[in-house]
């Protein structure tokens, strides 16, 4: 070719590849790229892969700085697995994550960072102590709140959702501020066993009331037998909805709809 030049010897780097599947568009609402999770019994299951065992499931058309999330973590009858709740996510190699170990006994959180696809690092915590508990405890409740420069987390182990009132009167497990807090997309993912959760319910913090009142998202992740999701629709920007409970739906630029995606069946396409 003309006026082409031939450079020997250049290293290039690797290509992330984003693939649009039903295994990969979990519920029209999370990135699924690893195939880290499916929706089984009304909870998010969360699977570890030797492969992608660092690649999370992300939330979609979120990105937060300031905020918390409230969730259950169960785990398989006679086995333990470590819940990363994920934040400050860039993409699938780039996300920082406080993991919330259970186990047959009780087990301190520890914060992790993956950047650019490289092993975890720890991280400086403040603080880092074991949730009372007993033995096989099942679910923990968990509550990690961001307030834009230290991360934390509370934990409570019992069978009900706690109140506000409990969360008030439970005191940090958990706290370290060396986090780089840029904000970014939150998730879960998965180590050391296999690890599911339901009942999440994600605030931002309020400006006007100095409080993390603003629901931002809440998943029960419930499915039934028709693979239809309890949850509310979804709607892009433009109000085009993106979800209605069985199928993801996409648009054209003209903001035609074009395609649709269903949680576990087939896909068409408008032509």
């Amino acid at each position: 070719m003309a006026g082409a030049t031939l450079q020997l010897n250049t290293k290039f780097d690797y290509v992330r590849l984003y693939t649009d599947h039903p295994a990969s568009d979990l519920a029209g609402r999370w990135t699924n790229s690893s195939r880290n999770g499916i929706i089984s019994s009304d909870r998010l299951q969360l699977m570890t892969s030797p492969i992608n065992d660092q690649r999370p499931i992300l939330l979609k058309n979120l990105r937060l700085k300031k905020w918390r999330a409230t969730f259950a973590v169960r785990r398989v009858s006679g086995t333990q697995a470590d819940a990363k709740f994920v934040f400050n996510a860039t993409d699938l190699d780039d996300y920082d994550a406080v993991a919330i170990p259970h186990r047959t006994s009780a087990f301190a959180p520890y914060g992790r960072v993956v950047d650019d696809g490289h092993k975890e690092q720890s991280v400086t915590e403040t603080a880092s102590n074991a949730p009372a508990m007993t033995t096989g405890s099942d679910p923990l409740w968990v509550r990690i709140t961001s307030d834009g420069t230290t991360v934390t987390a509370r934990v409570l182990a019992q069978s009900g959702e706690p109140s506000d009132g409990q969360w008030s009167g439970t005191s940090d497990i958990y706290s370290s501020s060396a986090f780089e807090m840029i904000g970014g997309m939150l998730g879960f993912v998965s180590r050391n066993g296999v690890a599911s959760v339901d009942n999440l319910t994600i605030k931002s913090w309020n400006a006007g009331t100095s409080q993390f009142d603003v629901v931002e998202h809440v998943d029960t992740f419930d499915i039934d037998g028709s693979n239809r999701s309890s949850v509310d629709p979804a709607h892009d920007l433009a109000g085009n909805m993106t979800f209605d409970g069985t199928q993801k739906l996409t648009y054209d630029g003209w903001n035609r709809l074009a395609r649709g995606v269903a949680i576990c069946e087939s896909t068409w396409f408008y032509l």
